[in-house]
């Protein structure tokens, strides 16, 4: 009983008039109740963030001398903040990221030396693919070309 009656004093107290207006304490209902519905309006606020599957295919143009000897190119990824995603292709040629929506640039540069003949070659491969948009509701899937550049090498 005594608990009872401290929590019906402290309850008048907080709801005393004070002279200046307003109610005992500090305590306001009017803003308490603003303040309770920002509360729960913020814990219902969901900041999952939903990502997508993109699949950057490197497509070499043809040429009278080949591809690179090894199929596992780097593709950086590059969004719009300047994050950059890194990846590898894998024996089919396709990079794979898993990544938020917005519009990327895709890039990639490889080089080999070919040193099989008497006269040694310097192959350098470079790609870029830009204004890439990634959705959730797109198939997400685009290919880079590839161009090739041959130097002859003096050893």
């Amino acid at each position: 009983m005594k608990i009872l009656s401290n929590i019906k004093k402290v309850i008048a107290k907080l709801f005393q008039p004070l002279p200046w207006g307003g109610v005992g304490g500090g305590f306001s209902l009017p803003w308490f109740g603003v303040g309770v519905g920002f509360l729960l309006a913020a814990c219902s606020y969901d900041e999952s963030l939903e990502l997508c599957q993109l699949q950057v295919r490197v497509a070499y143009e043809q040429t009278t001398f080949g591809e690179p000897q090894d199929a596992h190119v780097r593709v950086e990824l590059k969004d719009q903040n300047a994050q950059v995603f890194v990846d590898s292709t894998a024996t089919d040629r396709i990079a794979r990221f898993l990544v938020p929506p917005g519009i990327y640039e895709a890039r990639t540069s490889a080089a080999y030396l070919d040193t099989t003949e008497t006269t040694w070659w310097r192959y350098t491969f470079n790609g870029i693919r830009s204004q890439i948009i990634v959705s959730p509701d797109s198939l997400n899937m685009v290919d880079m070309p590839v161009k090739v550049a041959r130097k002859r090498v003096v050893h």
